[in-house]
């Protein structure tokens, strides 16, 4: 029982840098700039589905894999060469960039087909937490969009 006692206060300590950690992630949201090549979308006048369509699901479900996979792979090279400061430095951010490829190309294309479908802009505001929210949609992912959504 003792080391019960030990513990529980440790836990307890952490729970309050939990709100800290996602508050400071909205800042950094709020501060990051647009994408050079963002752009606003115009409504389609198409019908908002009811349903997920399947390439959405599929997307998703790929891209977390390779995001997985990113990450376990910076996560070894950071094991692997944690003993030479430039390899772990260079891998590392090799992939967690390849990583965030992902994270952002998927982002940029729900968004932009939110906007396609005339969601309310207040509503894609908060769902991209963004202060703007054409700030993910570029001409990359209104391509990939199309791509996805082509029959």
């Amino acid at each position: 029982m003792p080391e019960h006692h030990r513990k529980s206060p440790v836990r307890r300590a952490q729970e309050p840098r939990v709100a800290i950690h996602h508050a400071s992630l909205q800042a950094i949201r709020d501060a990051l700039p647009p994408h050079p090549d963002a752009r606003t979308v115009t409504p389609t006048g198409a019908v908002a589905h009811d349903t997920v369509p399947p390439a959405f699901l599929a997307m998703v479900e790929e891209y977390a894999r390779w995001v997985n996979k990113h990450w376990a792979q910076a996560a070894q090279a950071g094991r692997q060469y944690d003993q030479c400061a430039g390899e772990w430095q260079r891998l590392v951010l090799y992939h967690l960039t390849d990583a965030l490829t992902y994270n952002i190309l998927a982002v940029d294309t729900l968004a932009a087909h939110l906007l396609q479908q005339g969601t309310d802009k207040d509503l894609v505001r908060r769902y991209v937490q963004s202060p703007d929210p054409d700030r993910y949609v570029t001409q990359h992912a209104l391509e990939h969009l199309a791509g996805l959504l082509d029959p």
